[in-house]
């Protein structure tokens, strides 16, 4: 049990280091599990999964705001244009 999470730490650890470099995280995490040797198979299979869901949620929470299409906020419309009600919820005049 220590030893899994012993194994589980450095596994952590060299994901956290190579995740933003220009190389394969995933590989590096293949190369040293050949060394740990994480048992069983399934086990590491899902550690690799979910070591690389908190990668991916970071980048997601990190470019949300600045890449979602449906913030109204950073849109500027003129208010002539065609929908303006249903954008803004008031009668143009």
């Amino acid at each position: 049990m220590i030893n899994d999470i012993i194994k589980v730490i450095i596994l952590s650890i060299v994901e956290g280091f190579t995740e933003f470099l220009p190389v394969s995280s995933t590989g590096h995490l293949i190369l040293v599990n050949e060394f740990v040797n994480l048992t069983p198979e399934n086990f590491s299979n899902a550690f690799n999964v979910i070591i690389q869901l908190g990668a991916i949620f970071a980048v997601i929470r990190q470019y949300f705001y600045k890449l979602n299409p449906l913030d109204l906020g950073k849109i500027s419309y003129n208010t002539d244009m065609l929908g303006y009600e249903f954008l803004t919820g008031k009668e143009k005049l």
